[in-house]
């Protein structure tokens, strides 16, 4: 009996819905081929291969189990295919780390004949691969075992977490904590940042397919806390030429950006002096930027980021996910200390002219 058995029960109720859209890897030509080595029954003995590369090799008996190894230099998303199984047979594909540990699977897609496993990658990992057959099919035709390592797309949520003076903390790393998850759901090399300076939100919100950024905020600003207590900001428009201001980008410097998302009171207002964030957004290219016109609570706002990607991971379109989120809120019954309606508020928000249609992920 194969020893991955006991997984059997513990892993048929889990979904595996979003292994279905994983990229097919042999739209084009191969890297190289390689065949199996025998004897490569165990992860001590797994053959080596590399990314993009044809591996062949054949399930011989009811009792073989075929490994391999691979390492990613970069960081990104890894697709890991086996395909060109036998007529009528029933093989499995297991993914593990470098120490042994399961990290996921793929078995039983049926009429389809192919296994199919998506992970994100850190840079330099590397990973056992398992071919096997619970049922102990087997047979002398060759199957093919493909893996090929994507760039992520990336995103950043820059967030803060300080104690002002009357000694209350204002902690709104939640909005990571809500958000991540669903980010690297979708593929995304979503990365926070805590305590960081406005230049190093300047410069990642070029190179960032998502750009989120929770923190307090004034019409046609949003500042930072640093680590060493001190305030920087980033500003829609500004009369300095150096400053931190997202209208002294090139043109279409933020094209490659899908979403931002200015998370704070007041943060889709205009300032006669800072101008407008998500305007200014939306004027460098990004295709959708999202801002409030009146309050935003920190712990609704935390929740309403986190619901929104939710939503955004299931392929919901912008404008359906921010309903969604708003929902959440209206359900949540939240509490504004200053007697507010925390619902309208929340919903009280410029978008500019984003593409609110579009699916992001």
């Amino acid at each position: 009996m194969h020893s991955l058995y006991k997984y059997r029960t513990i892993i048929a109720a889990i979904a595996l819905i979003g292994l279905l859209c994983a990229f097919m890897p042999f739209a084009h030509a191969s890297a190289g081929t390689k065949y199996e080595s025998e004897s490569n029954n165990t992860a001590a003995t797994a053959d080596q291969t590399a990314d993009d590369y044809d591996n062949y090799g054949a399930l011989s008996s009811a009792s073989d189990s075929d490994w391999w190894t691979v390492t990613f230099p970069s960081a990104g998303q890894g697709n890991f295919w086996l395909g060109n199984i036998a007529s009528g047979k029933d093989y499995d594909l297991y993914l593990y780390d470098n120490e042994g540990n399961l990290l996921d699977y793929s078995y039983d897609r049926g009429a389809q004949k192919q296994e199919i496993i998506k992970y994100d990658i850190v840079a330099g990992a590397t990973f056992k691969i398992e071919i096997c057959s619970l049922a102990g099919d087997y047979s002398s035709q060759q199957y093919l075992f493909r893996t090929k390592f994507y760039t992520a797309p990336k995103s950043s949520l820059f967030t803060f977490n300080y104690t002002e003076t009357d000694g209350s903390t204002y902690n709104s790393r939640p909005t990571a904590t809500y958000s991540l998850q669903h980010l690297w759901d979708m593929g995304y090399t979503g990365q926070e940042y805590l305590n960081n300076s406005a230049s190093s939100a300047y410069g990642a919100f070029k190179t960032s397919d998502i750009f989120v950024i929770r923190n307090h905020a004034v019409a046609g600003k949003i500042s930072f806390v640093n680590s060493s207590g001190t305030t920087s900001y980033l500003y829609g428009k500004s009369s300095s030429s150096t400053a931190t201001a997202i209208l002294n980008y090139a043109d279409s410097a933020l094209s490659g950006n899908e979403l931002a998302i200015f998370s704070g009171c007041y943060t889709g207002k205009t300032s006669s002096t800072y101008g407008n964030l998500v305007d200014a957004a939306l004027q460098k290219g990004s295709k959708c930027a999202i801002g409030w016109l009146s309050y935003s609570y920190t712990s609704a706002a935390n929740q309403w980021v986190g619901e929104f990607f939710e939503w955004c991971s299931k392929g919901a379109k912008i404008s359906e996910a921010m309903a969604k989120a708003d929902a959440l809120i209206k359900a949540g019954n939240f509490t504004a200390t200053n007697g507010r309606d925390v619902y309208t508020d929340m919903k009280n928000r410029h978008t500019g002219t984003s593409d609110l249609t579009q699916i992001i992920g």
